[in-house]
């Protein structure tokens, strides 16, 4: 070959004798001219190497040369077409020796296209740049923008591309399309999706071109993630002329549409024997199935993956574990999932699948195997997105094996509870509240069902914990607490209930134990009637309750007759009660006789002590004082440690004084105070004696007795301190606030001992505070605080956290609102409302989020009619922390829900940080929709205009909008009154000029 190569190179010297040429070839016979002919003619039937023969033989022929320059030309052209690999020397060489030749251009020309076909695209750049077009014939010079550019392109030069195919302008022109064909690629390699779309438009035209055209338009949808558009363009598309290429962007677009019947169609038109071997579109074909609940097919698509070691493995055994645990085929299930666990490919399907692991050891009941599995992945995960999934899963393990103080203890030093969790946190409070009770920790209890009453989300659950919660209270004696808990329970639950007898039973007995025998009789009696067909020991119960609810409201004879029903469930407390009403009714006889069937039959019941003391009472009562007497004196002797005994002494002791006894009715008041100082009869005796020891003219006995008992002394106190309120008060309600503070500055030095100082401090306080003097203010609601004084504290606290809040004193705050949050049941609603709003904000502010997310669900899935706006900012806040937590879509959720009631300003806000919400999910136009409602719906609203329009310029930049990005950039620069924002719009503005500069080499202003 070099050989060859020389002898041609030798021929374009014509320095070589005639004598040593030794010619033995065909053509060396030949005359020259038709040697010539003959090269041309093959070279015009395309037989290139022949015809580089044929020629070559020419050159190197003995006789006079006709044309050798043509010769030599047609030399090159022929080499070009063979793809001589040395075409480069024999270039070099024409154009030594033919420097004026007209056809330098078009040989330089046509290397440079070989060299760019042969893929040495830098080589034939630099030709191209040499080139003089002027002197190219007319189709090489229509051709050779298209080429040069398409060297560039290669080159990924997309700007010099870019111009050269923008130059071809001419729509006639045979290059036209294909330019506008490659300008649609260079918009797509750039992202500029609109402008490829554009460029393909144009290209469709072409029918030619349209093949081209249609795999590159769904390209660019499929890239751009606009499946909506890529199928609708698909639909004018014929079927049938659909590649293999394109049916996998077709089922890619439906698959992410979540259309997998359409999907599972187009990815089967794909997969072939040549294609089999993609295992991402296998492992989206057998997902797609699988969603349409073709099992046997999709586990048939899995088992081809399963055997490698790579992602799609991990994704076919997932879903295998899912099908296998659908068809109850536990063993085969927790195989794959075991597989998908330990592969690491996809971390949140690895850690789906190990959550998937636990819960089937939960519905096996290998509880102690769950638990273990869930420490062990909740240790080694704490940054997975299935934490909380498998933290409730661990607490609902707690919950099966009854460790409900387990599960508490562990949602409680969880930083973040989800909704999931508070939901099972309600629960496992409930149930460890109820163990509580039935041990007998009735504080314990409270303690637990009163917290569990935090998280309202399921009712029925609720409703159950109010009952035993009034239960609880009735049981510690805390009646009137256990009446607003039964009233609950009346309230919000239904006839048919579970609860409705048992809490309508607690409901009387509440009404009957705080004294409202009214109340209490109508429930007995609506008990008793819906318990009548199947009685019980409480139906009779109820009976006897509703006989001594008659017997108080001296309904004697309904008394009677409802103690008469009952008298076999509950002898000795009916006989005691009939003797009672017989003595109201003045039947001695019959009083008598029913005392003393107590006192005789009925030794070992608390009756016994009753009724020996009314037998007693009834002496008394008839004026047989000593009879009497002897009888108390039985009493106190034989049952000493009965709870009786300070009303025995009293009535002994008057019995006494009414026989002018007063030395032993002296000991028996004496007694009373000595040994029953709380008793209610206290003051009745501490008078009793002071009149005692005052007839005997020894008024100085009674000293040290009125000081142990130094509320009787204090009836004799002075009341300046009353009055000296009463005027500050009148002051404060005229709004003479400064006056207010005159009357009362001394008033703790004036009376250091008075009861009324915490009202004092707290009038001052607020005096204060309606003088804008915060910081005296302050300082008094902490003296009324510091007093002690609970029934004050609401009002204080509240004003102390707030003003706390105004000030940036966030933690301070946050401390007030949390005193004030457990205290909700005293709360009436508006103040209730404030201190959870005010929760909500200090703990957000300080980013306890754990704090912050199980108010705004309280508040949310409240069951009261709780006003719309503070569901709006609980919901509002809800997003804002699942932003904090880049949850996105959780948050774009909770937006939405709080942007309605519209108009306000939360919704303002809602919208806004919904478009955040949407652009944080590339979801830019539809941030972008957002931002548009946003400012046609608040055009005047300061806070959120700005921050608006700067949003809407980074959609704009990210789109690649550079254009309308600038637009709105501007609009800020000149009618912002934010110097800020102005700065920042401005430093964006700069961002998008350059980009633009570099997109459209347009200068930058």
């Amino acid at each position: 070959m070099m050989q060859r190569i020389l002898s041609v190179i030798l021929v374009f010297l014509s320095t070589i004798p005639y004598q040593t040429l030794a010619i033995t070839s065909h053509y060396a016979l030949q005359p020259a001219q038709s040697i010539l002919d003959e090269g041309i003619l093959l070279f015009e039937q395309h037989q290139y190497g022949a015809a580089q023969k044929c020629l070559e033989g020419y050159l190197s022929s003995p006789w006079k040369k006709y044309k050798q320059e043509h010769a030599a030309y047609y030399v090159i052209l022929s080499a070009l077409e063979n793809k001589d690999p040395h075409i480069e020397m024999l270039v070099q060489h024409f154009m030594i020796h033919y420097p004026n030749s007209p056809h330098i251009e078009t040989i330089r020309y046509r290397l440079a296209k070989f060299l760019s076909e042969q893929g040495a695209f830098h080589k034939s750049l630099s030709l191209y740049q040499k080139i003089r077009t002027e002197y190219l014939n007319s189709n090489y010079k229509d051709e050779f923008p298209y080429e040069q550019a398409n060297t560039y392109l290669q080159l990924k030069d997309w700007l010099k591309a870019k111009e050269g195919f923008a130059s071809i302008t001419n729509t006639n022109s045979p290059y036209y399309y294909p330019a506008q064909l490659r300008m649609a690629y260079i918009a797509f390699e750039q992202g500029d999706y609109h402008e490829a779309l554009a460029a393909l438009q144009k290209v469709s035209k072409n029918k030619n071109y349209l093949p081209e055209a249609r795999s590159l338009t769904l390209k660019v949808h499929h890239r751009a993630g606009a499946f909506d558009a890529l199928l609708a363009y698909v639909k004018h598309c014929p079927a049938l002329s659909l590649n293999k290429q394109e049916q996998l962007l077709i089922g890619d677009a439906y698959f992410f549409l979540k259309q997998y019947t359409e999907a599972a169609t187009h990815y089967q038109a794909y997969l072939d024997k040549e294609t089999a071997t993609d295992r991402i579109t296998l492992s989206k074909l057998g997902h797609a199935l699988y969603e349409t609940q073709q099992y046997p097919q999709a586990l048939a698509c899995f088992k081809q993956l399963l055997h490698q070691d790579d992602q799609a493995s991990q994704a076919a055994a997932y879903y295998s574990g899912l099908i296998y645990e659908k068809k109850g085929a536990i063993p085969e299930a927790i195989d794959v999932f075991s597989l998908a666990a330990r592969q690491k490919f996809d971390l949140e399907v690895s850690d789906l699948a190990s959550i998937k692991l636990a819960a089937l050891y939960y519905q096996q009941g290998s509880f102690t195997e769950a638990i273990q599995s869930i420490h062990t992945f909740i240790q080694e995960n704490q940054d997975s997105k299935s934490l909380s999934m498998a933290q409730a899963l661990l607490v609902q393990c707690y919950y099966k094996t009854k460790a409900y103080q387990t599960a508490i203890d562990y949602i409680a030093a969880l930083p973040y509870k989800n909704e999931m969790l508070l939901k099972l946190y309600q629960k496992v409070l409930f149930y460890q509240g109820l163990e509580a009770y039935n041990k007998g920790k009735q504080e314990d209890a409270i303690k637990c069902l009163r917290q569990s009453l935090l998280f309202l989300f399921k009712p029925s659950l609720a409703l159950q914990a109010q009952f035993w919660l009034g239960e609880a209270y009735s049981a510690l004696g805390a009646y009137q607490k256990a009446l607003e808990c039964y009233t609950t329970v009346m309230e919000k639950g239904s006839c048919n209930t579970l609860y409705h007898e048992k809490a309508l039973y607690g409901l009387a007995y509440a009404y009957f134990n705080t004294g409202d025998y009214t109340n209490a009789a109508k429930n007995f009696e609506q008990y008793v009637n819906i318990t009548e067909k199947q009685p019980s020991t409480a139906h009779y119960d109820a009976i006897l309750r509703l006989g001594d609810c008659y017997y108080v409201k001296k309904n004697y004879e309904q008394a009677l007759n409802r103690y008469e029903s009952v008298y076999t469930y509950h002898p000795a407390h009916v006989r005691y009660q009939e003797a009672l009403i017989y003595q109201l009714l003045g039947n001695s006889l019959l009083a008598t006789q029913c005392l003393q069937e107590v006192i005789t039959t009925h030794v070992q019941t608390k009756y016994y002590e009753k009724a020996l003391f009314q037998e007693a009472c009834m002496l008394f009562t008839t004026g047989n004082y000593q009879a009497a007497i002897q009888k108390f004196t039985y009493l106190i002797e034989k049952c000493s440690t009965s709870d009786l005994q300070p009303e025995w002494l009293m009535k002994r002791a008057l019995a006494y004084e009414n026989l002018h006894k007063m030395e032993e009715a002296a000991a028996d008041y004496i007694a009373i105070l000595e040994h029953y100082p709380s008793h209610e009869n206290v003051e009745s005796a501490c008078m009793a004696l002071s009149n005692i020891f005052s007839a005997q003219g020894t008024p100085e006995k009674m000293d040290k007795y009125l000081q142990k008992h130094t509320q009787v002394a204090q009836q004799l106190a002075n009341h300046s301190d009353t009055h000296t309120l009463e005027r500050a008060k009148k002051l404060f309600y005229s709004e003479q606030y400064a006056k207010v503070l005159q009357q009362l500055t001394s008033f703790d030095k004036r009376y250091p001992k008075s009861t009324y100082l915490p009202e004092v401090y707290l009038l001052m306080a607020e005096s204060y505070y309606r003088l804008h003097n915060t910081n005296q203010a302050i300082n008094f609601y902490k003296k009324v605080e510091a007093s002690g004084q609970t029934g004050l504290h609401k009002k204080v606290w509240l004003r102390i956290a707030d003003l706390a809040y105004q000030n940036n004193k966030f933690q301070e705050a946050l401390i007030y609102y949390q005193k004030l949050h457990k205290m909700q049941m005293q709360l009436s609603n508006k103040e209730y409302y404030r201190t959870s709003i005010g929760l909500i904000k200090a703990s957000f502010a300080i980013k306890q989020y754990q704090t912050t997310i199980p108010v705004c669900l309280q508040l949310v899935h409240n069951p009261k009619e709780i006003p719309a706006e503070i569901i709006q900012q609980a919901r509002l806040y809800l997003g804002k922390v699942a932003m904090q937590r880049s949850e996105y879509k959780n948050a774009k959720g909770h937006f939405l829900k709080a942007s309605t009631p519209p108009y306000t300003a939360i919704a303002a806000e809602a919208q806004y940080l919904l478009a955040h919400a949407e652009f944080k999910l590339k979801a830019y136009k539809a941030s972008l929709n957002v931002l548009f409602e946003l400012i046609e719906k608040f055009p005047h609203n300061k806070n959120y205009i700005d921050p608006a329009f700067l949003l809407m310029a980074d959609n704009y930049i990210i789109l690649g909008n550079f254009t309308q990005a600038q637009a709105t950039l501007d609009s800020i620069i000149s009618q912002s009154k934010n110097k800020k924002n102005i700065e920042l719009a401005k430093k964006k503005r700069a961002e998008v000029m350059s980009k633009l500069k570099k997109v459209k080499n347009l200068p930058v202003k």
